[in-house]
């Protein structure tokens, strides 16, 4: 009994230390690679590493100047329901994600684009697309672990959106679980410093590392 009760403890710290350290990871993509993996609805199994990063890594994008008042507002508001939307998925809820995701969606479709320059316009249409995509498959399915998949695809365009139009109001944290889908990594936003996992909720819920500040 004793030696269970040790090897157990020893892998829960191997596990927790390799979540807390992380690896190298950077938050650089390649430079203006579009992603066209996002039409592929596959498991993160059935992914090699480095493809299924191209599908949840935000990549480093240009941080547009002089942005218009009103599209400040829509990208906080987005932001917001994002946010939502993660909370749901720390708290292992189902029924919460999925509401939150259709909020998302509707503002998403709602949108007329007003006050976006031509540049910013196809930069942003080229994530809201992906992003009305995921949020579609969130609603959808009420598996959490189908759930958590969209999402850390979903993270990576938001994140996008959020480098390229900033929100107006304070700092993000764009944070990073090395363990997240078979070891192969996990990403998404917070307002918060302080690590609260949506890919595992309670069974590692301070697994991961702020990787960097928005």
């Amino acid at each position: 009994m004793k030696n269970r009760f040790f090897y157990s403890a020893l892998a829960l710290s191997i596990s927790l230390a390799a979540c807390n350290s992380g690896s190298n990871e950077s938050t650089s993509g390649e430079a203006g690679e579009l992603n066209t993996l996002h039409e592929q609805q596959v498991e993160p199994a059935a992914l090699s590493r480095e493809d299924h990063l191209k599908l949840v890594k935000a990549e480093e994008v240009e941080t547009f100047q002089g942005v218009a008042p009103q599209v400040q507002q829509h990208i906080s508001a987005l932001t917001g329901q994002y946010l939502k939307l993660k909370d749901a998925l720390v708290a292992s809820n189902q029924e919460q994600a999925n509401n939150a995701a259709a909020d998302m969606l509707a503002s998403l479709k709602a949108w007329k684009g007003d006050g976006l320059a031509d540049a910013q316009k196809e930069f942003y249409e080229q994530r809201s697309s992906p992003m009305q995509e995921n949020l579609q498959q969130i609603v959808q399915n009420t598996e959490l672990s189908a759930q958590r998949n969209y999402f850390g695809r979903l993270s990576k365009h938001t994140t996008e959106l959020v480098k390229g139009f900033g929100t107006g109001q304070g700092s993000l944290y764009y944070q990073y679980c090395p363990m997240a889908f078979d070891d192969k990594g996990g990403y998404w936003l917070s307002d918060s410093k302080e690590i609260r996992n949506p890919y595992y909720g309670d069974e590692m819920l301070t697994c991961g590392r702020v990787a960097q500040t928005l």
